[in-house]
């Protein structure tokens, strides 16, 4: 699992595949990856966990150099995660960016504007700021992502929610962190 998560197809195809050869007794999976878009990374977790209940194949996930946001979350589904001491891990979080342009077409003169069919049909659009209601319905769609992803590790990793709170917050752990 390698690079950003954008698409998770080559990765599940091969898993797929192999999963169902009677030859294959189990998977090592080797992780390098910053994460990415949160349907792809939960498609793979599911991959994992269906792998392992269903298929009945053990599965380790190895964390090597980055093992952070999505790629965490794929990791969880594993039976065992191994890392190195120095990996770069967790960043338990969700992220949504925007830009506000709106300035700067000012200043070039140049003046934006939608026809939409409702309110949030430009939501985050770059020529405006969003509004208050544009805002908090963004930030409850990344509180719900996030909440799935929390329920993955409690899961995943047997981790009490108590636990997982004080440390679900975005940060970055090293491997080592991790482990403790």
């Amino acid at each position: 699992l390698e690079g950003v998560i954008t698409d998770g197809k080559d990765f599940l195809d091969l898993l797929r595949k192999y999963r169902k050869d009677k030859q294959v007794k189990g998977f090592l999976i080797k992780i390098n990856s910053p994460g990415g878009v949160v349907g792809p990374s939960q498609e793979i977790y599911d991959e994992i966990k269906r792998t392992r209940e269903e298929f009945k194949k053990p599965v380790i996930a190895y964390c090597s150099a980055v093992a952070a946001s999505g790629a965490y979350y794929s990791a969880v589904a594993a039976d065992k995660i191994f890392t190195t001491p120095g990996c770069m891990m967790g960043s338990i979080g969700v992220l949504m960016e925007f830009v506000n342009l709106e300035k700067l077409y000012d200043w070039a003169k140049i003046q934006r504007y939608a026809l939409t069919t409702g309110e949030y049909k430009d939501a985050g659009a770059e020529y405006k700021p969003l509004t208050p209601a544009q805002r908090a319905l963004f930030q409850d769609m990344l509180n719900d992502v996030l909440g799935q992803f929390k329920a993955a590790i409690i899961e995943g990793r047997k981790m009490k929610p108590d636990f997982l709170d004080k440390y679900a917050d975005g940060r970055i752990f090293t491997g080592q962190q991790g482990v403790k």
